[in-house]
C-alpha cells in the first residue's frame, strides 16, 4: 500500500525533484506534443520489457544471487567468470533513479515498485556496509554489482569494495526514503555519501559526476554544509581544472559528458554559482563540436539521450536557440533509444526528461549567461 501524490505535485507544482514536468500534454507547446508522446511511449516500453524479461530460464549463465534487479547482463552469451563481460550493468548509473523519475512524471506505480525492488538491491548488496581491516571503505560501491556481485575488475573473483567513483551512486536511495518512508534507504545513502567525504575516487569523467551527486544528495537531505563544501571541492578542484587543461573540453568519452551536465546543473541550481553554469555551457559546446570530430572519443554520444538534458541547460543559461534546436534533434532520436537493459535504460532516461522543461507553455530562458551567437531572446 502506497500513499502517493499527483504527478503535478511531485513535478512542476513543487519542484522538489528539480525542474520536472508531469506527462500532461496540456503543459507543453502544441508543436512538441507529438514527439514528447513518442518519447514517453519509448520510456514505458523499455521499462516494461526490462521487467518482463527478468525470468530467463533459457540462459546458460550462472546467475549468482538472483535478488530483484541484481542481475542484468549485456547479453545472454556473457559468462560470469569473465569480469570484462559481466561488469557494466545492474544498477550502474542508478537504474532505480531513472525509474523514479518516470514514476514522478506519470504516477504509474509500476515505476515506483520497480525502483523499490532495484533500490533494495542497491542498498543491501551494491554498497559495502562494512569492510574488515579497512573500515574507511564502509559505504564504498561494490566493484562489479551484477552476476558476480563483488568482483574486482582487473583481478577477477575477489570480494571487496571499490575505492573509486566509477560505480558510485546513491541518489535513488534518498529518493526512495522520501517516497516510502523506509529509513534503511536513508541510512545506506548517508553511509555512501560519507565515503565520498573521505575518498577522492578519480577516474573517467563519469567519476566526477558521481562524486558531485553523491554528496549533494546528502546535503539536500541533511542541509549540513560540509556536504556542499565537498561538492564545491569536486567542482573547483576536479571538474573545472580538467576543462581548463583542454580548453573547455574534458577530452573523454562523449556520452559521459551527459552525466557531468547533470552534476554541474545540480550544483548551479543549489548555489547559483554562474561560473559552474559557464563551465557547463563550455562542456556542451565541446561535446557538440567533438561529435563530428575524429579524435579518440569522437563520433558517438553527443546525440544520445544521456546528453539531452545538457542542451536544455545551455539553452536555459543563454537563450541561444541553437542549443534548443540541437536538443530537439536528440529528443527525436531518443524516441527510438535502446533502453532495454537496466544500464542503458538509466543512461537514456535518467536525465533526458529534464529537457522537456524548455518545451513547456510560457517557458522563457533564464539567460544567466551571455549568448555568443546573438540568438538569445
Amino acid at each position: 500500500l502506497f500513499a502517493v501524490s499527483d504527478p503535478n505535485w511531485y513535478c512542476q507544482e513543487t519542484r522538489v525533484f528539480g525542474d520536472l514536468y508531469a506527462n500532461n500534454p496540456a503543459l507543453f507547446q502544441p508543436q512538441y506534443r507529438d514527439v514528447i508522446a513518442r518519447y514517453q511511449e519509448q520510456i514505458d516500453a523499455c521499462l516494461t520489457q526490462i521487467v518482463d524479461q527478468r525470468p530467463r530460464p533459457e540462459w546458460e549463465v550462472n546467475e549468482f544471487g538472483w535478488l530483484n534487479f541484481g542481475s542484468g547482463l549485456h547479453h545472454r552469451t556473457c559468462v560470469r567468470e569473465d569480469e570484462h563481460e559481466s561488469w557494466w550493468d545492474s544498477n550502474y548509473y542508478d537504474f532505480p533513479h531513472a525509474a523514479i523519475v518516470n514514476y514522478l512524471r506519470t504516477g504509474k506505480l509500476f515505476n515506483l515498485t520497480t525502483a523499490v525492488e532495484a533500490g533494495v538491491h542497491l542498498a543491501d548488496l551494491d554498497i559495502c556496509h562494512s569492510f574488515p581491516g579497512k573500515p574507511e571503505l564502509a559505504g564504498s560501491p561494490r566493484s562489479g554489482p551484477v552476476v558476480g556481485h563483488f568482483r574486482n575488475y582487473t583481478r577477477g573473483q575477489e570480494f571487496m569494495g571499490h575505492n573509486s567513483f566509477t560505480f558510485y551512486k546513491n541518489e535513488s536511495l534518498y529518493e526512495l526514503y522520501y517516497l516510502t518512508g523506509e529509513r534503511w534507504f536513508q541510512e545506506v545513502g548517508l553511509m555512501s555519501s560519507e565515503f565520498a567525504m573521505t575518498h577522492w575516487g578519480k577516474g573517467a569523467l563519469r567519476n566526477v559526476a558521481h562524486g558531485i551527486w553523491g554528496v549533494l544528495s546528502a546535503y539536500q537531505d541533511t542541509h549540513e554544509k560540509r556536504y556542499l563544501d565537498r561538492a564545491q571541492f569536486f567542482v573547483d578542484e576536479w571538474a573545472k581544472p580538467w576543462q581548463d587543461e583542454f580548453n573547455g573540453s574534458f577530452n573523454d568519452q562523449l556520452w559521459m559528458y551527459g552525466l557531468q551536465f547533470e552534476a554541474y546543473d545540480k550544483y548551479f541550481r543549489l548555489t547559483r554559482d554562474t561560473d559552474s553554469a559557464r563551465y557547463n555551457r563550455m562542456a556542451v559546446d565541446a561535446v557538440i563540436t567533438e561529435e563530428v570530430g575524429d579524435g579518440k572519443w569522437k563520433n558517438g554520444g553527443a546525440d544520445s539521450g544521456i546528453c539531452l538534458a545538457g542542451y536544455g541547460y545551455a539553452y536555459d543559461y543563454t537563450g541561444d536557440e541553437a542549443y534548443l534546436n540541437y536538443g530537439l534533434k536528440v529528443l527525436e532520436k531518443t524516441t527510438g533509444a535502446e533502453g532495454i537493459r537496466v544500464k542503458t535504460f538509466a543512461q537514456q532516461f535518467r536525465a533526458s526528461p529534464y529537457f522537456l522543461k524548455v518545451l513547456t507553455i510560457g517557458y522563457e530562458p533564464e539567460a544567466v549567461l551571455q549568448s555568443d551567437t546573438g540568438d538569445g531572446k
